[in-house]
C-alpha cells in the first residue's frame, strides 16, 4: 500500500510541476504537426490526384513514346523481351491493386452491415478502417483491429470482444473465399513469398512498402524463374518447377533426371499410409496383370488374323490354280 501511494504522489508531482505548467505548449507542438502533418497529406493527395488524372488522359501517347524509344535504344530481340516484360509487370499490378481495392471495398460494407446489426459503437468509422487497412496484404486486418477494438472497448467493454469475434469471422471469409475468387493466383507467389514480401517492403519502405511489396516481388520472381527456365531449355533439361520436387539428381552424362523412388516420396512427403500403400500395391499389380492380358489376347488375335490371311491366301493360289488348269484344257 505504500509503494502505490509513493508512485501515486511522484505521479501527481509529476503531473503539476511538469506537464500543467507546459500543457499549452504540448498542446501546440501536437495540434500544429497534426495541422502541418494534415496539410502536407492534403496536398500530396490533391497533386497526385491531379498528376495521375493527365497520366491516364495521356496514356496512349506516354506508351508509344516509351516504345519508341526502347527500339532506339536496344537491339530488336532485347526490347521485345523488355516490352514483354513490361506487359507482364503491368498485368500484375493493375490485376492485385484493382482485385484488392474491390476486395476492401466488400469487406467494408460487409463491416459496416454487420456493426449496425449489431448496433456496435462508431460503426462507419470501424468500417473505414477494416476497409482501409484490409488493402494490407497479411498484416492488414491485424493493423485495422488492434485500434478497432481500443475504439469500441472505450465506449463498450462487451461489444468489443463482439467486433473482435466479429472480424476474425470477416478475415477469415475474406481468406478462403472472397479474395482468392477475386484475385485468384494473381501473383504467383505462394504464401511463404507474400509474407517475406510484406515484411521486407514494410521494412524498408513502410506503409507503401507493405502495399506493393508483394506485387514488386511477384514481378522479381517471375523474371527470376523465367530466366532460369530459359537457361534450363537450353541445356534442354527439366524447366518445370514441379518436375523438381520428385527430382533426386540429374545424370552428369546423359543430363537426364533421376526420379526419386515411391518409397523415398513416401518418406520425403508422408504421403501413403501403410494401407494406402497395400492399396496402391494392389492396384498396380491389377494394371500390370492387365497389361499382360490384354498383351496375350492381343498376340492371339494378330496369330488369328495371320492364320486368316493364310487361309484366304492358300483359297486364292487354288482358285487362280485350277483357272489356269481350264485354260490349259480349253
Amino acid at each position: 500500500m505504500n509503494v502505490v501511494n509513493t508512485v501515486y504522489d511522484r505521479l501527481q508531482k509529476w503531473v503539476n510541476t511538469d506537464v500543467v505548467p507546459n500543457l499549452d505548449k504540448i498542446v501546440l507542438n501536437i495540434s500544429s504537426g497534426v495541422v502541418v502533418g494534415g496539410l502536407k497529406f492534403i496536398y500530396n493527395f490533391l497533386i497526385g490526384i491531379v498528376a495521375s488524372i493527365y497520366v491516364m488522359a495521356n496514356k496512349e501517347y506516354l506508351a508509344s513514346r516509351g516504345k519508341k524509344i526502347v527500339y532506339a535504344l536496344f537491339k530488336l530481340k532485347n526490347a521485345n523481351i523488355i516490352l514483354d516484360g513490361l506487359a507482364s509487370v503491368n498485368k500484375i499490378f493493375s490485376q492485385f491493386i484493382n482485385g484488392k481495392i474491390v476486395d476492401s471495398i466488400i469487406i467494408g460494407i460487409i463491416t459496416f452491415i454487420l456493426t449496425t446489426i449489431v448496433d456496435m459503437p462508431y460503426a462507419l468509422l470501424i468500417s473505414v478502417i477494416i476497409g482501409v487497412t484490409n488493402v494490407i496484404p497479411f498484416f492488414g486486418p491485424i493493423i485495422g483491429a488492434i485500434p478497432c477494438v481500443f475504439i469500441v472497448l472505450i465506449a463498450d467493454p462487451i461489444k468489443s470482444i463482439i467486433l473482435l469475434i466479429m472480424i476474425l469471422c470477416i478475415q477469415q471469409f475474406d481468406g478462403n473465399i472472397l479474395g482468392p475468387k477475386i484475385l485468384g493466383d494473381v501473383t504467383g507467389l505462394s504464401s511463404f513469398w507474400v509474407l517475406t514480401a510484406v515484411i521486407v517492403g514494410g521494412g524498408i519502405f513502410g506503409f507503401y512498402g507493405m502495399l506493393l511489396g508483394v506485387p514488386v516481388f511477384a514481378c522479381i520472381y517471375m523474371y527470376i524463374n523465367k530466366t532460369c527456365t530459359d537457361k534450363l531449355e537450353k541445356k534442354h533439361m527439366v524447366s518445370v518447377s514441379s518436375e523438381f520436387e520428385r527430382i533426386k539428381r540429374i545424370d552428369e552424362e546423359t543430363g537426364k533426371p533421376i526420379y526419386l523412388t515411391e518409397e523415398e516420396e513416401d518418406i520425403r512427403f508422408h504421403k501413403k499410409t501403410p494401407e494406402e500403400k497395400a492399396a496402391a500395391k494392389a492396384e498396380r499389380e491389377a494394371k500390370r496383370h492387365a497389361k499382360k492380358l490384354y498383351q496375350q489376347i492381343e498376340k492371339v488375335m494378330h496369330a488369328e488374323k495371320a492364320d486368316d490371311q493364310l487361309v484366304a491366301t492358300k483359297h486364292e493360289a487354288e482358285k487362280q490354280s485350277s483357272d489356269d488348269d481350264k485354260d490349259d484344257q480349253m
